[in-house]
């Protein structure tokens, strides 16, 4: 009856499903919740009356509490119709800050809240960047009194009024330099729920009805036992003949139009170097160029100056007549008399004092470049400079040649004085030798003397050149040529041939066996403190040697034999028409190719002329030519300044460098440095 008199409460939720299966609502269809007003009009709403009756000691309460302003009314209404505890708490907080004054004694009705939210609308319109306003908070943080209740930040000005819908973004967190991973997209906002409607499902316990195809009314295909065998035949035949055309359809698929750009493309592509290529370091090319432009300013100014000072001289003299014999055009050779002159009393005298003769001081003084008087004392000697020599840890240049070093040197320098610093720095590093290099597991020592060597010019080391050998091996395999090959000179030299003549013989054995498709075997050999490149060519059976100094074969004769027991030893085992011995030839040489008396450049040129083999092969192509005759040009010093730049760059990146190839990490030194 009490259901009947009053109805139900306003606030009920009124179903029109009450466990019943196989009901769901459709997609535009509303829900039962309309209640027909002839019920309120005949019971009334007795729950309602009862519910107001029951929350008026609760409203009251509440009531007392509530701001008068419509934001904290809206803030009051949100709390007492959330749902979760959660909630609830923000709320709170957020009622908290709209009853908190901006700062102590505020009397003109600023409240934290308020600021905040007027604040971020401004930003919203002015479309002000999260930085700006992070500044702007922070300026009138300062100017309000202290202990003031306004953000200091964007991202606490945005927590403060995140309950009303404004989700915080925190401040994006530091990346690390170089780091280029992207940044992932915000969380999306979720997904519009559809309203669910209700339909009658099926009985899931009736099975359902299958749709029975129709009847194909089409007839059906011959059996091969109803054909004739000629019927068979013909069949099989245009079977074969259609698969065929398939399958090379499938192969060869069909022609593209080939456009003029596509063409253009192709034939750029055909002769444009690869990018490998391209993109290697090479110094050597780099500090070629630069020491040709300095030369060629160098020449330039100095003719300029020759002008000047004729022009000058010229004004001096005013003009002059020939004499005789100064003509330009003489009819006889001039008459050269000349007296004899004989030797001073003193210069007998001080001869006799030394033990010598006049014929034997004039000799020695010949040989020591100075005059025979400076020789015998009677006049001062010229005094040279000092020669600079290594130290351990101790300079690789002199302070004044620090500035004209180029770039990689310059490097190798900066890297060898931090090197020297460590308390347990050795005065060697290693460069690890693998299987893939040269056929055997070993590391090359460089000793830190031969750093100072290259530096300055002097005379380099085995390891200094099996360096040189193991950056062309790079090179080449990058640059994919495979018909060059390279003995260790690190492994066979003369010392080791001297003490261990057995090693040598299997190392050879080993290097000419795996390399014996190649076209050019060069092998770097060093005996007597001099060096020349020996090229193996296997398919011809000669060797070609190449000596900047022409020394007598005979000093490095007993390497000799045994490249010729090695080639016997090779001959018998393998396959291929060869001869029996090796046939030894000097090279030719040119005017650019001639050392210097009294120099120590052996080693370069043995370098400078791997890197015609490797580099520069083709000796008909016009850029080559233009950079031998440009070499032929320079001075020693300007000459091999590309070749110690380019070492310099592979031992910093291949060898120094953790991240190089030839990298080996001397755990003694670093141990005991944490």
């Amino acid at each position: 009856m009490h259901l009947l008199r009053h109805g139900f409460m306003p606030s009920y939720n009124c179903w029109t499903k009450h466990g019943e299966r196989g009901v769901i609502m459709e997609e535009d269809e509303e829900g039962d919740d309309f209640i027909d007003e002839s019920y309120l009009a005949h019971f009334g709403d007795t729950f309602m009356e009862d519910a107001e009756k029951e929350g008026e000691g609760e409203g009251e309460e509440e009531a007392r509490d509530d701001p008068v302003d419509d934001l904290g009314r809206t803030i009051a209404d949100a709390r007492r119709r959330c749902e979760t505890e959660k909630e609830r708490e923000n709320l709170d907080r957020m009622l908290e800050d709209h009853r908190k004054a901006l700062y102590p004694g505020c009397d003109d009705g600023l409240k934290k809240l308020g600021c905040t939210l007027d604040l971020l609308r401004w930003k919203a319109q002015a479309g002000v960047a999260d930085s700006a306003f992070e500044n702007l908070l922070k300026m009138l943080k300062n100017m309000f009194p202290k202990n003031n209740e306004l953000p200091a930040t964007t991202y606490e000005a945005k927590k403060v009024v995140c309950p009303l819908g404004l989700e915080p973004t925190p401040p994006p967190s530091p990346r690390p330099a170089g780091d280029q991973t992207p940044v992932p997209p915000p969380n999306p906002p979720p997904a519009k729920k559809q309203k669910q409607s209700w339909v009658i499902n099926p009985d899931p316990y009736v099975p359902k009805k299958t749709k029975v195809p129709e009847v194909s009314l089409k007839p059906l295909p011959r059996r091969s036992w109803e054909s004739s065998a000629e019927e068979v035949e013909a069949g099989a035949a245009a079977d074969l003949e259609k698969w065929k055309a398939s399958v090379k359809k499938k192969i060869e698929g069909e022609p593209k139009p080939v456009f003029s750009k596509a063409k253009e493309w192709a034939k750029s592509f055909l002769n444009t170097p690869s990018q490998a290529v391209k993109n290697l370091p090479d110094d050597y090319l780099r500090e070629l160029r630069r020491q040709a432009l300095a030369f060629k300013n160098r020449k330039e100014l100095a003719e300029k100056k020759a002008l000047k000072d004729e022009a000058e001289s010229k004004l001096e003299r005013g003009k002059e007549v020939a004499q005789l014999g100064e003509q330009s055009k003489q009819s006889i050779a001039p008459l050269i008399v000349q007296a004899a002159d004989p030797d001073a009393p003193d210069i007998v005298a001080a001869a006799a004092a030394h033990g010598l003769t006049v014929t034997s001081a004039r000799e020695q003084a010949a040989e020591l470049g100075i005059t025979l008087r400076a020789l015998l004392g009677l006049d001062e000697a010229p005094m040279k400079d000092v020669v600079f020599t290594y130290v351990k840890n101790g300079p690789l240049v002199e302070p004044a040649q620090e500035e004209d070093l180029p770039r990689q040197m310059l490097g190798l320098l900066n890297w060898y004085k931090g090197y020297i610093k460590h308390k347990n720095a050795k005065e060697y590093i290693y460069a690890e030798v693998r299987y893939e290099h040269h056929f055997k597991h070993y590391w090359v020592q460089i000793h830190l003397s031969e750093l100072f060597q290259l530096f300055n010019l002097r005379d380099l080391d085995k390891s200094i050149i099996s360096c040189y050998v193991l950056m062309k091996k790079r090179e080449m395999r990058i640059r994919n040529i495979h018909d060059v090959g390279f003995i260790d000179p690190h492994i066979v030299n003369s010392y080791v041939l001297e003490h261990h003549p057995a090693d040598v013989e299997d190392d050879l054995w080993r290097f000419i066996r795996k390399q014996q498709q190649k076209s050019d075997i060069l092998f770097p050999y060093h005996f007597g403190f001099h060096w020349i490149l020996m090229v193996i060519k296997v398919q011809t059976s000669s060797v070609l040697v190449h000596d900047s100094l022409n020394m007598d074969p005979a000093l490095w004769g007993d390497m000799r034999k045994m490249m010729q027991k090695v080639w016997r030893r090779f001959v018998d085992t393998k396959v291929g028409e060869f001869k029996k011995e090796l046939h030894f030839k000097m090279a030719v040489r040119t005017t650019g190719d001639i050392q210097p008396p009294g120099t120590n450049l052996c080693g370069y040129y043995v370098c400078e002329r791997i890197r015609r083999y490797c580099n520069e092969r083709d000796q008909t192509c016009e850029n080559n030519i233009l950079r031998n005759n440009l070499r032929k040009t320079l001075s020693p010093e300007a000459r091999f300044r590309p070749l110690q730049e380019e070492l310099a760059g592979w031992l910093a990146r291949e060898v120094i460098d953790p991240r190089g190839e030839h990298y080996y990490d001397d755990v003694e030194l670093y141990m005991h440095q944490n």
